[in-house]
């Protein structure tokens, strides 16, 4: 490790044109665009560590990812005193395709992981009703009807601590431990957009989809805070309610 450099970047995205975050073969990745960037850059293979998954047609606002570059790295090159690595900022951005931009970079300890380091992650998601427009079709939730957003907080305040989050993640998953904490959910509407923002330490698979559909249900079914914590404590995916789809949800902030 000696001799070489961490680097945190902060990562804005949408997501609507590649299948999530993680490298997979054969399919365009947010993760594989920037190693690819990287390892040409450097001409070796570069390997990122980003701060979490999200899945395919999730956007982030502020995704976090550490980079350990290579010896040959001349920190020189990309960096001066006054404007830190805009030099190196400039550089990934004008090979990184448009959706994909890096927005910061900062020095950090080699022991830094952005992803085992990580103390909580905030998402929005952001549901449009009744005006749906062709040129926002991958940024929102379009819903053709009402919400009630002070129903659906007295509902979603069920689920603030820590808890067992079974009926709130996808079946597809391999994690031996559902217990998260959620330490806050927001639900304010302005004009026709209604916003979920959802903080916590730490999300299941389609957590925070599964959080909104549910309450999303609540405010259409007119289910009640007992319904939600019938749900909760039932630990049984199938007494949630719907995923909500991926364009609407966005990454915005991690917390180390």
């Amino acid at each position: 490790m000696k001799d070489k450099i961490n680097l945190l970047l902060t990562i804005s995205y949408c997501g609507s044109n590649y299948s999530g975050w993680q490298v997979q073969p054969n399919k365009k990745t947010i993760e594989g665009e920037l190693e690819g960037v990287l390892s040409k850059l450097f001409n070796e293979r570069i390997i990122i560590v980003g701060s979490g998954r999200t899945d395919a047609g999730v956007h982030a606002l502020n995704a976090k990812a550490n980079v350990i570059l290579p010896k040959e790295f001349t920190l020189k090159n990309f960096y001066d005193e006054k404007d830190k690595f805009k030099k190196l900022i400039t550089i990934l951005n004008n090979f990184l395709p448009d959706d994909i931009k890096i927005k910061k970079i900062k020095k950090v300890s080699l022991l830094f992981n952005a992803r085992k380091c990580a103390k909580r992650k905030t998402y929005v998601y952001k549901v449009k009703l009744f005006e749906k427009s062709p040129f926002e079709a991958n940024r929102f939730y379009f819903l053709n009807k009402n919400l009630n957003v002070s129903h659906m907080q007295t509902c979603a305040n069920i689920l603030l601590g820590e808890h067992d989050f079974s009926s709130f993640c996808a079946s597809k998953t391999s994690v031996t431990s559902f217990i998260r904490t959620i330490y806050s959910i927001k639900i304010k509407k302005t004009k026709n957009i209604v916003s979920f923002e959802i903080c916590g330490n730490g999300f299941l698979y389609n957590m925070v989809r599964i959080i909104v559909g549910t309450l999303i249900e609540c405010s259409l079914k007119n289910l009640n805070e007992n319904e939600m914590k019938k749900i909760l404590i039932g630990k049984n995916r199938n007494l949630a309610g719907k995923t909500a789809p991926a364009c609407g949800l966005y990454l915005k902030n991690v917390v180390y």
